[in-house]
């Protein structure tokens, strides 16, 4: 029986690691033991709790792979809104959310000539995230996987993706991969010739070049999404439009060579985590991109920067999630409740904020989303648990466990 799509709502969401914002909201409303602690609070309901609107019809499609490209972020949210398309959505039943990833990271996509034979991995045990509460889900999500047909494998540790049928490869990585996949494997066949290839291409690409790829990916989804009048928010992981620097004749930006805003150390198996009193992160327009690169400036000058979400506070200009996190939660915006970064929690860019964070910023960052909107009572609840949580972890020292595997109650 063919499926009804007509009065389904969608949100689809797509990035890299850091394209949380959707992705946590998911998790948060299905994970056991935060419900179980909610029920234990005394609630009852725990969706009216967390959610002051949530639309009964509402399907979440996450498309978010750790270590992606902006090739395969436009290319995914794409394929997704056609195939939608083809059955029967309405374009104003859709809502899309779009973390940036790095402007570095690229796709290199498999050669019409590279054998299969060596694609043969398991993409089916990374398909998209589809979440609802609708009552015929399964069949929603078989129909939608086999419709999409965006898969993901990462047991090879390539960050392949394949979407229908074209397999991209992450062309910063391909080097290192083919390196390990021949010691793994003890052979050189066509697959670890292309992961070299993919290298070799990576290595020759300026930095120039990959941000007038990351531009147009990012204008090509803009385009498109105006076009169809759908309604969508974007972010980034760190501030990309600003905080460039230029040093002999090479491009990079200040937080790879001004150091970072904390201090560590490992102690008996802890971390000791120290401000950074030396750090200064004021930036200011003479360090936007379009000034230190003006030859992008007519290719910015085309970007609506009303559908985007920047932190630009305490001295940071068109900051991301890490900003926010740094300047508003200190050292346990990488640390507390649930979850530990995975790099032992230290607070610095490219570190993997907590999932909490994203739930708090998910009213401004998620504002044009008309949907589902998270309460400001469960905001409160999430803060006040890791307020009782920083509180049990921090001494005078500033010592820190690295591993929490559970919160405290």
């Amino acid at each position: 029986m063919e499926l009804d799509y007509s009065d389904k709502k969608f949100i689809i969401s797509s990035g890299c690691s850091y394209g949380g914002m959707v992705r946590y909201i998911i998790k948060y409303l299905n994970d056991n033991n935060l419900k179980d602690d909610l029920i234990k609070s005394g609630i009852k309901n725990i969706q009216k709790f967390m959610f002051d609107y949530y639309d009964d019809n509402l399907v979440i499609i996450n498309l978010d792979t750790p270590g992606q490209s902006s090739n395969y972020i436009a290319d995914s949210v794409i394929r997704t809104i056609n195939v939608l398309k083809t059955k029967g959505v309405s374009t104003e039943n859709i809502y899309v959310n779009v973390e940036w990833t790095l402007s570095t990271r690229i796709s290199y996509i498999q050669p019409h000539n590279l054998s299969d034979e060596y694609f043969k991995f398991s993409f089916e045990h990374w398909s998209p995230n589809i979440n609802s509460n609708l009552s015929n889900i399964d069949d929603i999500r078989k129909d939608l996987y086999e419709s999409i047909n965006i898969q993901m494998d990462f047991n090879y540790n390539f960050g392949l993706t394949k979407i229908d049928n074209q397999i991209h490869v992450l062309a910063h990585g391909a080097k290192h991969h083919h390196t390990s996949y021949q010691s793994t494997h003890n052979k050189v066949n066509e697959f670890s010739q292309y992961l070299k290839i993919a290298g070799e291409f990576y290595e020759k690409c300026s930095a120039e070049m990959l941000i007038n790829n990351y531009l147009n990916d990012i204008l090509r989804l803009q385009y498109f999404l105006k076009y169809l009048k759908i309604d969508y928010d974007f972010y980034n992981m760190n501030a990309f439009f600003s905080g460039w620097v230029t040093s002999n004749d090479i491009i990079t930006q200040m937080y790879y060579t001004k150091g970072l805003p904390y201090t560590w150390k490992i102690e008996n198996n802890r971390v000791l985590i120290q401000k950074n009193t030396n750090w200064n992160n004021t930036i200011s327009n003479k360090d936007d991109l379009v000034n230190v690169l003006p030859m992008f400036r007519s290719k910015i000058s085309e970007i609506d920067f009303k559908y985007w979400w920047f932190y630009d506070k305490n001295g940071y200009r068109y900051g991301g999630i890490d900003e926010y996190t740094i300047d508003n939660f200190d050292w346990y915006g990488y640390s507390v409740y649930i979850e530990p970064t995975p790099q032992n929690q230290i607070p610095a860019f490219n570190n993997h904020p907590s999932e909490w964070v994203y739930l708090i910023l998910a009213p401004d960052v998620m504002r044009h989303n008309k949907f589902m909107t998270i309460s400001k009572k469960y905001q409160s609840y999430i803060l006040n648990k890791v307020k009782e949580e920083t509180e049990l972890l921090i001494d005078t020292n500033y010592l820190v466990n690295p591993i929490i595997k559970e919160w405290k109650n």
